[in-house]
């Protein structure tokens, strides 16, 4: 447990009042896969009235070990987590939390060290049901390699009580992206021939940069790119449209996005998330 909250980078009183704080809920805990260069489990939380679930998840890197983000890079392997298997629940979409500027030799990519907590949600609709995870993600050392797990929660184990399970389910969220707010958020966005520009408007501290994902039909665009800062403070993204994601109009839904917002030493400081919609 210690060497846990020493990877997530915050203090052993912070993460105590999380969990003292945190509610509990049924939850349970798959067992340990190994991955080659770390392991990984399954943990979901179940709300005993509607069925909802929240859940995590984790994988443990050993040290000198890295994963990617969602956007790997060009030679990277994005994170894969395939629920369809689950029998009588389902889940929504995958969060990924805040990542960070990994060197490994002579890469450089945005990923993770140490423990991270992918968190989900979901519903359980039926009582004999069955959470069942398919994820492949690339472990690196000196190389990269790709890992794979099977990983599954029965409901007879979903619906008995484990408390820590629970709790670590809530204390996940702390370290997702933020919503994007008016301290910073895209503001308009506009197909530009074979680029996606999106207009950026927040308070950044001088010296530290902005950098951008945008969701396509393809997925994420494989490596973040570089906000313009403007004239007025303002800041420009000008992303490549995928090869199967040109010409048209905005889509009706919109754009999701992320944004990273990094110190002078190449160090994450912060990261928001949002949608443009096509009204904007």
């Amino acid at each position: 447990m210690r060497q846990f909250l020493l990877t997530l980078g915050i203090s052993g009183l912070a993460v105590a009042t999380l969990v003292a704080a945190s509610p509990l809920a049924l939850a349970a805990a798959s067992d340990w896969q190994d991955l080659g260069g770390g392991k990984a489990r399954l943990i979901a939380a179940k709300d005993p009235v509607s069925g909802a679930l929240d859940g995590v998840i984790e994988v443990r890197l050993d040290d000198g070990w890295k994963t990617y983000w969602r956007s790997p890079g060009s030679s990277g392997i994005a994170p894969e987590f395939d629920f369809s298997a689950s029998r009588g629940s389902f889940v929504d979409h995958v969060n990924f939390p805040v990542p960070q500027h990994i060197s490994a030799g002579e890469d450089r990519f945005y990923g993770y060290r140490g423990t991270v907590l992918f968190t989900f949600s979901g519903m359980a609709e039926m009582p004999d049901n069955e959470l069942s995870l398919d994820m492949l993600i690339g472990v690196c050392e000196e190389i990269c390699i790709p890992a794979s797990a099977h990983l599954a929660i029965r409901a007879d184990a979903l619906d008995r009580s484990d408390p820590l399970a629970g709790r670590l389910v809530t204390m996940a969220r702390s370290f997702l992206p933020e919503p994007a707010d008016d301290r910073l958020k895209a503001v308009s966005a506009h197909r530009a021939d074979d680029r996606i520009v999106v207009e950026i408007e927040g308070e950044v501290p001088e010296g530290e940069t902005v950098a951008g994902i945008v969701w396509q039909a393809g997925g994420w665009n494989s490596d973040p790119v570089p906000a313009e800062r403007q004239g007025d403070g303002s800041y420009r993204l000008s992303v490549p449209l995928h090869g199967n994601d040109t010409g048209g109009d905005m889509p009706p839904a919109g754009w999701h996005y992320t944004l990273l917002v990094e110190s002078g030493d190449g160090k994450v400081a912060r990261a928001v998330e949002g949608r443009i919609a096509a009204s904007q």
